[in-house]
């Protein structure tokens, strides 16, 4: 999760879209959107002939006002993990894959729910 929350940090770009922040798990009821919510929804561990692999499903929720903001939000947070590599002590590999996309609205606001396939090797 930490990982998570450091690329994002690192990229000027999505830090300046998502105004409201990116939080782990919840955000504040309080925050301003347009903000992001991530969370490991799911893992199961796994071996191959040499090294333990653990694979994970992390899922973003982007929150708008409006659907405008909501894709551009989106797109820059998929060209930060698109195919991104994560840097994590005691692993070799961590990659993310994109495997599910959808759209809602509730409430008053948009929600775009982006999920990632991670695979993580250990060294």
């Amino acid at each position: 999760m930490k990982a998570i929350y450091d690329e994002f940090t690192n990229d000027a770009t999505l830090v300046a879209a998502l105004t409201g922040g990116m939080y782990g798990i919840r955000a504040n009821p309080k925050v301003s959107t347009p903000y992001c919510v991530y969370d490991l929804v799911g893992n199961s561990p796994s071996w191959t002939f040499a090294k333990a692999v653990e694979s994970g499903r992390i899922q973003f929720s982007i929150f708008a006002d409006t659907d405008t903001v909501l894709f551009d939000c989106g797109k820059k947070l998929m060209a930060l993990y698109d195919f991104g590599s994560l840097t994590m002590a005691s692993y070799s590999n961590v990659g993310l894959v994109r495997e599910n996309n959808l759209t809602l609205y509730a409430e008053g606001y948009y929600q775009y729910v982006i999920d990632y396939r991670m695979m993580i090797y250990a060294t």
